[in-house]
């Protein structure tokens, strides 16, 4: 059990704090554009004499995530802490790379417990993204005019309305939950893929960059899409499979060096 929590210790020294800051500052810019957005917008019309004339519309809760543009920051900082995650494994030379060859834990496993650890931080990311964007929307929902806000079910009903809103907090759609969950490990899994492709002095990245994109693209389906859902967690779990796959054979050659050190 020691060197297992060994690989734990390993992966959050190497990436814990730094993947925390990123986290905090994505989010942290992602509730302050959707806190600070203006609650309505400039429309134009023409009148019956043909003049043009301008009035202020109000947003609805639905329509303030996309006009914040809040989405930018949530997608760069997804790409940059899976960008770190994937670096903190090591390659030729790293000094992570180097402490993971002389662990006592065979590589697969060692893989599969290094994908756990980047799922964790994954999944932290989500959850303060939805905790964070939810009190915004709540604050939000409080200054709002009555045209578009008359109690907690005009919410409720924003996070459905809303593509971004619902894929941070699907609330009942387990298809949406069973998705992500996939997202997330397919990111965790191209993390790692880069830093196997390392070990071994070979080049990854391109299974990482695909599940980061279906990842980020996953945000924009609506909630009736449901087929665009389906169709994304297929090509996830595709990437998982092939990458995993990529990797065999990581077993029998430390089986084969620790046959020869002894």
């Amino acid at each position: 059990m020691k060197r297992y929590l060994s690989v734990f210790g390993l992966a959050a020294r190497s990436s814990f704090w730094k993947g925390l800051a990123v986290i905090v500052v994505s989010v942290a810019l992602a509730g302050v554009l959707l806190y600070l957005t203006t609650g309505s917008v400039t429309e134009y019309c023409v009148d019956e004499y043909g003049e043009r004339q301008t009035f202020e519309d109000d947003l609805a809760p639905s329509e303030l995530p996309k006009a914040s543009k809040m989405a930018v920051p949530l997608a760069l900082g997804l790409g940059g802490l899976c960008f770190l995650l994937a670096r903190s494994g090591g390659g030729k030379g790293a000094k992570t790379g180097y402490t993971m060859r002389r662990l006592q834990v065979r590589e697969g496993t060692a893989c599969l417990l290094w994908v756990v650890y980047d799922f964790m931080m994954l999944l932290l990311f989500w959850a303060f993204a939805a905790l964070v964007v939810f009190g915004v929307m709540n604050l939000r929902a409080k200054g709002m005019s009555e045209t578009h806000v008359i109690g907690p079910q005009s919410l409720i009903l924003a996070y459905y309305g809303s593509a971004l809103l619902h894929n941070l907090l699907p609330a009942g759609d387990a298809l949406a939950w069973v998705s992500h969950a996939v997202a997330l490990a397919a990111c965790a899994v191209g993390c790692v893929d880069v830093a196997v492709k390392g070990w071994r002095e070979k080049l990854g990245g391109i299974a990482l960059a695909i599940a980061v994109i279906l990842t980020a693209a996953g945000w924009c389906v609506n909630v009736q899409n449901s087929g665009y859902h389906i169709m994304l967690t297929v090509a996830q779990a595709v990437v998982i499979g092939l990458t995993i796959y990529s990797w065999k054979g990581g077993d029998e050659d430390e089986e084969f060096l620790d046959a020869g050190q002894n």
